[in-house]
Parts: structure tokens; C-alpha cells; sequence
């Protein structure tokens, strides 16, 4: 429940209801941090789908339940979030939730997650815009693009790794101190440092040895 609206919310509500008058295109609604991609998309769907983008979580709930999309296109983490947990709590009260992961992650494994979690498709940014068009079509029409058996889930997701912390683990194995991986990364050290350490106990692990074993078992590096 959202108890607050987000900032300029007489703007956003203006702009949502001008988008609840238009009948005539499909609703997409985009969660990522970086504005310059919403930009893009903005751009890129004129003509072909009414469109709200939004940097922030908050943004986000306020505008699911305003601008009601047909389709949510949103990356796997956003503002150091699980975008794939953050999507099967949303589909636990909403079933028909139309979801595609747009990431720069390529990890099969993170597929596979996005797949057990409802994702109707998976695409990378390295992608031509195009086939993120022809992606939204495909899913409007009701296809699913991803499928649970075409996908490995026997590993992250079971032992509870995040794709964040799937990420993580592959830098820990690569040799990256806590420094090098927030850099990386663009989180905090201290947000480093926990994955590290939740990786350790969910991984039952010990030691950065023993982790950098398990990533090279598992195909990571």
C-alpha cells in the first residue's frame, strides 16, 4: 500500500489520466534507473503504445495502480533491488501481470530465474530496440516467450542467490575486493559486503577460497 504519492503528483496524475482518456494503444509501463533509456523508449513507442517510464519503486506502485499498463518492461535489479523477487511478490496478488526483464544481465541462469518467477520474456540491452518492440507485440498477443522447461532452475533461485548476488559471487571468483566490486557494480562497500556475507551463509561457504571453488564448479568464470 503506498501512503505517499511521489514527487509532482499533480503532474503524474494529470499525465495518467490523459493516458486513461486514450483507449487506442496498449499500456507499457517501464521500471529503470537510468533515465536516458526510459527517454529512448519514450521515443522509440510514440505512435505505437501509450508509455510511462519510472526511475523508482515508489513511482512504479503509484503508477501500476494509476495508469493500469498492459505490459511492465523493467531490469532485473533497479537501485541495488531483486527485480525477480520484486516481480513474484507483485504476481502473488496479481496473476495476469505481463512482465519482460529487459537487463544487461545474459546470465542463462538469471533466465531461468525470470522464467520460474511468471516472465513472459527475457531480452538483453544489447538488443536493437525493434525486437523489444516486436517482443511487446508478441507478449500482448499473449505469448510466452519463456519457458520453465527450456531452462536449468535447479541452482540460484533453490539455494536463494539473488541475480545480484549470482553477479557478486562471479567478481569475488575473478579475485575483486569489496572496493572493486562496488565500483563495478555501482553500490555502496558496505552493500558489497553484505552480499558477500549473505552469499556465505546461504552457500554454507567460509572463506573467499571456497566461494571462488563453487563459482568455477557452477560455470561462473
Amino acid at each position: 500500500m503506498i501512503n505517499e504519492l511521489p514527487s509532482s503528483d499533480s503532474a503524474l496524475m494529470s499525465a495518467y489520466m490523459a493516458c486513461a482518456g486514450s483507449q487506442e494503444l496498449p499500456k507499457v509501463l517501464a521500471l529503470d534507473e537510468h533515465q536516458i533509456l526510459l527517454d529512448t523508449m519514450d521515443a522509440m513507442f510514440s505512435g505505437r503504445f501509450q508509455f510511462k517510464g519510472v526511475t523508482t519503486h515508489l513511482e512504479f506502485m503509484y503508477a501500476l495502480e494509476m495508469f493500469q499498463p498492459d505490459v511492465i518492461v523493467m531490469d532485473v535489479t533497479v537501485q541495488g533491488r531483486d527485480g525477480i523477487s520484486f516481480v513474484e511478490k507483485l504476481r502473488a496478488s496479481r496473476k495476469n501481470l505481463r512482465v519482460i526483464f529487459l537487463s544487461q544481465h545474459d546470465d542463462p541462469r538469471c533466465v531461468a530465474m525470470a522464467s520460474e518467477v511468471g516472465a513472459m520474456a527475457y531480452l538483453t540491452k544489447r538488443r536493437h530496440g525493434d525486437e523489444l518492440i516486436r517482443t511487446i507485440e508478441a507478449v500482448l498477443n499473449g505469448e510466452h516467450l519463456l519457458e520453465p522447461k527450456n531452462f536449468n532452475t535447479r541452482s540460484y533461485r533453490s539455494r536463494g542467490l539473488t541475480p545480484r548476488q549470482v553477479e557478486v559471487l562471479r567478481l569475488i571468483a575473478r579475485g575483486m575486493s569489496a572496493k572493486q566490486m562496488a565500483q563495478e557494480l555501482r553500490i555502496s562497500v558496505r552493500t558489497a559486503e553484505f552480499h558477500r556475507l549473505a552469499i556465505m551463509q546461504r552457500l554454507d561457504l567460509h572463506s573467499t577460497a571456497e566461494m571462488t571453488r563453487y563459482a568455477i564448479s557452477e560455470g561462473l568464470v
